[in-house]
């Protein structure tokens, strides 16, 4: 009887375990599950892909005020993606969208550990926009 208790405790860890490390997966395999996992504070990425080292300046080119985006999207799954499009949107001080533009990055497929650079323009953004936020504009297969 301890030994059948002792067992089913060893299973359920495992599972709980497996859960947890293999999240990323699980979310881009089943979607939903992101839901129960966002419920639970853990953090998950369906896509595999994630944004690094992102920043943005204002400039002025020819009497305009240019904002330029640049930063990284790399590829943190296990297998080759799709790279998808990238969205940008701008929200004002009570983060109430103001402006959006979405671009595509010049590769089209990351593998595993891959990054790609990317640089985005956007002329004259609204005087407004006070946060940047990136997202992917469509899921990677």
């Amino acid at each position: 009887m301890l030994a059948g208790l002792v067992a089913l405790l060893a299973v359920a860890a495992l599972l709980v375990w497996g859960g947890v490390r293999y999240r990323d997966d699980i979310a881009g395999a089943w979607p939903q599950s992101a839901t129960v996992y966002a419920a639970l504070g853990i953090p998950v990425n369906a896509h595999g892909l994630t944004f690094t080292g992102v920043n943005y300046r204002r400039d002025t080119q020819a009497g305009q005020l240019v904002l330029t985006v640049e930063g990284n999207l790399v590829n943190i799954g296990a297998r080759e993606l799709a790279v998808p499009a990238v969205e940008v949107k701008l929200t004002d001080g009570r983060h109430r969208q103001v402006d959006r533009w979405t671009f595509t990055p010049t590769t089209n497929r990351l593998k595993p550990g891959e990054q790609i650079a990317f640089t985005t323009h956007r002329t004259n953004p609204p005087a407004e926009a006070r946060h940047l936020e990136m997202t992917l504009a469509e899921a990677a297969d």
